[in-house]
Formats: C-alpha cells, structure tokens, sequence
C-alpha cells in the first residue's frame, strides 16, 4: 500500500479550510492574508506524512474514505507545520523544505516594512503563525462528530501526543550539543506524533477503541524512532545509527508478524520499507 498517494487530497483539503479561515474572517487585514498565503505554501511542501498515515490507517479497516478522515489529516499536517516552525526558532534554522525558515521570511518582510527589531519580529510573527495554525487545526478537528466512548479516547489521545512532543522539544533545547544517542527524546519527539498519533487517530476513526491498538503503538514507536535515526543518518548528524536502525527494524519485523491480519502485515511492512529506503 502507498501510503504517501494520499498527499494530493490532503494537500487540496488545506487549501480549502485556510481560504475557508481567510472567507470567513474579514477583518484579516495584510497580516492575516500574508498569513494564509504563507501558511498554506509551507504546509503545502511537506511529504504529508502524518496526515497519510491517517488515511493508511483508517483504510486498514473500512474500504471508503469519509471526509472527516481527511480533515483529520489536513489537521495534523497544520500543526505538523506549527511544530516545525516553532522548532526552527529554538534550533536558529534557515532553511526548511527548501526555503528560507518561516521567523526569517518574516525578518526580511520587516526589514522592507522597516519593523524596529526586525529579527525580533520575525520569530514573533512566526510563533503567531504557529499558533493560528494550531487554532485552525483544532478548529478542523472540532467539527468531528463522534460516539462519545470514541471521542473522549480520541481527544485524550491527541492532548497526551502533541503534550508529549513539546515536552520531548524541551528536553531537545536542554541537551544542545549534546552528540549521545538519546532514544527516550526520539521517542517523546518524532515517534508518538509522527507515527504513533497518527496510526491511532485513523484507527480510532474507523471504530477502533485505543486498548485494542496496542500492537499499532508499539509499531508506531519504533518505526518512529527508525524514522528519527534515518534522519540523522541522512543528515550525517550523528555516527554509528545503522546498527541501532538495523536491531530496531528487526524488532519491527517480528512484531509485524504477530499482526492478526494479512492486510496489515504487508501495510506495516510496506512502511518499514519505505522508512529504511528512504533518501529524503
């Protein structure tokens, strides 16, 4: 299965809550255009990854894809982007997904709009941009409409992931510099929201409850942390990962098999595929 087709429509369903947001709020002004222009260019240049995963997920269990699945999707690839943002601030990146990061874009707008401070603003325009997507998201999210069993384990499941990332972000700032391998921090940052949120949104959304998804978040854990190791890989970060991606695949493998359904079996592997292969 090709879990990373589904962009497309992801992609088409952000365009259409931002300039739904940008309709709907007349009173934007410059800022709150630029904002929409801005934000939707940035989302728009993601792998979609997160949001695919959704969609992955839910297919597992039902053949037909419900708009609201979509919206979930659409929503976490925006607050996928208000993460990024902010942690291009802490980090004092300049480049993401091949531009400059989003608080410079804005230094640059106030040096042309002769803002005071123009660095200063920039990093605040950007975490304001990170909060409206956030608002956004939560907004698209809101207009779910659930069992209420499901949507108390649905929205817990969101609070404790995105709570658990900003953590794992803290404890990223409180180890700068630091070059030793630190697979509890790869877990709290990239493995439950990037793999483990989203694997569990799509099946929660099909019907699942979260108890019955325990083989799903354990999977999600490590194909996470495979992810986050990748990255350092790919990035020459550090040295010496192959060896830990190498023992953490196999770990996969075997807990792939236990899965109790064919389709699921070659889903996940698929995945795992796609995590060890991957150039970008």
């Amino acid at each position: 299965m090709n879990f990373l087709k589904y962009k497309p429509r992801i992609d088409r369903r952000i365009s259409e809550l931002l300039a739904k947001s940008e309709k709907n709020l007349p009173i934007l002004g410059y800022w709150g255009r630029d904002a929409m222009k801005r934000l939707r260019s940035f989302a728009l240049r993601g792998k979609s990854l997160r949001g695919s995963l959704v969609l992955f997920s839910y297919r597992l269990f039902k053949n037909v894809l419900k708009p609201e699945v979509i919206d979930v999707a659409a929503a976490l690839e925006l607050i996928h982007s208000a993460l990024l943002i902010q942690d291009d601030i802490m980090d004092e990146d300049e480049v993401r997904r091949g531009i400059k990061t989003i608080h410079l874009q804005y230094a640059g707008l106030g040096q042309i709009k002769k803002i005071p401070m123009p660095r200063h603003f920039g990093e605040s325009a950007a975490v304001c941009l990170s909060d409206i997507a956030f608002f956004l998201a939560f907004g698209a999210l809101g207009r779910l409409r659930f069992k209420a069993a499901l949507a108390k384990d649905f929205w817990e499941l969101f609070s404790q992931e995105l709570a658990t990332t900003a953590v794992g972000q803290m404890e990223e700032a409180a180890s700068f510099g630091i070059k030793r391998l630190n697979l509890n921090l790869y877990r709290a940052k990239t493995a439950r929201y990037t793999f483990v949120l989203p694997l569990l949104a799509g099946a929660m959304l099909a019907g699942k409850r979260r108890s019955e998804l325990k083989k799903f978040e354990k999977l999600g854990e490590i194909l996470g942390v495979i992810f986050q190791l990748k990255d350092d890989e790919l990035d020459k970060k550090r040295s010496g990962t192959g060896k830990e991606i190498l023992r953490l695949a196999r770990k996969a493998e075997r807990l792939i098999l236990t899965l109790p359904a064919p389709k699921q079996k070659e889903a996940f592997s698929g995945i795992l595929a796609y995590n060890l292969s991957r150039l970008s």
